[in-house]
């Protein structure tokens, strides 16, 4: 068999998989199919609390919606306030929905075509002694030795740009903003 003949059923065979999955992609766009996605739930809640250094909790559903564009609808989040503060939670949505572009993740970029959230309250607080609760407990920086000169250098934890991020569509619904300064005794809510 010649080498021109074995790429050719190579490439006829991938293209006929790349066919059949584009078809299947479109028969679960046109169904709308979502699955619950619980058994993912702990995974996504350790990875976020992991990234913010604050607890989270998920009370309510968790839905993975299948298409070219996959959805995550998580329903009742919740980011615990930690130490003592006068709320419980220092953030909690109701419903947020994010929906992803399969295609550019195969080159390392996440491309969001929408996120969005609803029923938001944000509890921000300031104790007497100027501790903040928005704070988070992760390290912004470490050093490092260089072994070839034996000094230390910063290495960032956060990364200093998001140039492989996009979100075409942000859109943020009934917001409850909500703060509190015991360093001046004053407090301050308001409705968006």
């Amino acid at each position: 068999m010649s080498v021109f003949k074995i790429i050719r059923i190579a490439a006829g065979t991938l293209i006929g998989v790349l066919a059949l999955l584009a078809i299947l992609i479109a028969v679960l766009m046109r169904l709308d199919v979502s699955i619950p996605a619980s058994p993912m739930r702990q995974t996504l809640v350790n990875a976020a609390s992991a990234a913010i250094g604050h607890d989270i909790r998920v009370e309510g559903e968790v839905r993975l919606a299948i298409s070219y564009f996959p959805e995550l609808l998580v329903n009742d989040v919740h980011i615990e306030n930690q130490g003592e503060w006068q709320n419980e939670d220092m953030l909690s949505v109701r419903r947020a929905r994010v929906q992803i572009a399969l295609r550019p993740l195969l080159s390392g970029r996440f491309e969001f075509s929408e996120v969005v959230a609803e029923g938001i309250t944000i509890n921000l607080e300031q104790q007497q002694d100027g501790r903040k609760n928005w704070i988070s407990n992760l390290p912004r920086s470490s050093q490092t030795p260089r072994p070839e000169r034996g000094r230390t250098e910063p290495t960032r934890v956060m990364p200093d740009t998001l140039d492989n991020w996009l979100i075409e569509t942000f859109r943020l619904s009934d917001v409850e903003f909500n703060y509190r300064d015991d360093t001046m005794d004053r407090s301050f809510s308001h409705r968006i």
